[in-house]
């Protein structure tokens, strides 16, 4: 696909061709008006003497290759090229490369899991600022990039322009000279106020407007005094430190490009680690939670344990109190049923003993007044049951 340039060309080319068609017919119509001028000098003899000159008449009747109009839309074009070279200079030069910075989580010591889990769930909104900024950088690359693209495009297309200008200048000063000054006015103002032209393409272009300026000034068949052909090519046009400070900028834009790129992945590692810590914390939690619920249990199970060992010591205490309680218990009650069998043995012997007289029957009242505690009354009774039993056994052994 051609480029801008090349297609304004050619069809500056191609209307060239026509134009120069149409000149060919409009000469083969003035050679035949002169051939007609010629013939009528000829027939009319002395009184048109003066026409008689076939060289001089041809050389005045010659048809100009330029017209004013023809050079004044020249202009016109070229002045419209420079205003939007101007335009995306402007565009590309305020450009500015931001390079924002980002706040990183700091773990304090000591942080538990969920803490930890926490810190790395909130890098993902700053994940997703770096991936918007580099984005949005991205985009301002590409943008001036085809900013760039567009201004060497224009400054092709301007090329073209002054070339043209520029060999129009060789024609005859009386088909140069243009009826409305203004629009070397124009051009030669946007030339002086165009910033990325080069100082040498300024100067160059400058000089050739004044050329164009002094052509009023030469009089019939007087040639012109005029500078060399200058080269203009496109991305020549423009002013070396411009182009230098165009291929900082871009250079700024990709060192901040990747300067994201490395944030946004030290963040993601950042965030990865964290995830990481936070699993071998909560899986030590995890463990600590497991090993004091152990201890708890085994803890409540001694408890429970010991509880039950007192318990049953408590019961087995008690079942052998109740044992010897019953021991203790059970001897009056066996003496106790002994005494009415051997007890009707007593009144022969109390018959054969003297009556008592009233004192000596006083005695024992007061004495049956002493209270005694049971057990030792228990044990009395028992005393004096064994003392009879004795008694019985002596009574009854002489008679044996």
């Amino acid at each position: 696909m051609l480029k801008r340039a090349d297609r304004i060309q050619n069809e500056r080319l191609s209307q060239r061709r026509q134009y120069n068609k149409k000149m060919r017919k409009l000469q083969a119509g003035i050679a035949a008006s002169s051939f007609l001028i010629l013939c009528m000098g000829q027939v009319a003899g002395g009184t048109y003497g003066a026409f008689t000159d076939t060289e001089e008449l041809h050389g005045q009747m010659k048809a100009c290759e330029v017209f004013p109009a023809t050079l004044e839309k020249q202009f016109t074009e070229a002045k419209a090229s420079l205003d939007q070279v101007a335009n995306l200079e402007k565009q590309i030069y305020s450009v500015v490369v931001k390079k924002p910075s980002f706040n990183t989580k700091n773990i304090q010591t000591g942080a538990n899991s969920d803490q930890v889990r926490k810190a790395a769930d909130s890098l993902n909104g700053t994940i997703n600022q770096v991936q918007t900024t580099m984005n949005t950088t991205r985009d301002q690359l590409e943008a001036l990039e085809n900013l760039w693209s567009d201004l060497e495009e224009e400054l092709d297309r301007l090329s073209v322009l002054l070339k043209e200008i520029q060999f129009n200048k060789y024609y005859h000063p009386n088909c140069l000279e243009m009826k409305n000054p203004s629009v070397l006015n124009q051009f030669s103002s946007s030339v002086n106020s165009n910033k990325i032209l080069d100082d040498t393409m300024q100067n160059s272009i400058a000089t050739m407007v004044q050329e164009f300026r002094e052509m009023k000034n030469y009089i019939d068949h007087q040639t012109p005094i005029l500078s060399g052909i200058v080269e203009f090519k496109g991305a020549g046009l423009a002013d070396l430190v411009k182009v230098e400070a165009y291929n900082r900028l871009i250079t700024s834009f990709n060192e901040g490009i990747s300067e994201l790129d490395e944030q946004e992945q030290s963040l993601q590692t950042q965030q990865s680690e964290l995830y990481t810590l936070a699993d071998r914390l909560q899986e030590e939690e995890e463990e600590q939670k497991r090993l004091e619920e152990e201890k708890r249990l085994e803890e409540e199970n001694k408890l429970l344990e010991e509880e039950k060992r007192l318990e049953e010591e408590q019961k087995q205490a008690e079942e052998d109190n109740q044992d010897s309680d019953s021991e203790q218990v059970e001897e009056p009650e066996e003496d106790k049923a002994k005494e009415p069998a051997e007890q009707p043995a007593e009144p022969a012997k109390e018959e054969e003993q003297p009556v008592e007289t009233p004192k000596e029957q006083e005695a024992p009242a007061e004495e049956t007044e002493v209270v005694v505690p049971e057990e030792e009354a228990v044990e009395a009774e028992a005393a004096a049951v064994t003392e009879e039993e004795e008694e019985i056994s002596e009574e009854s052994s002489p008679e044996s």
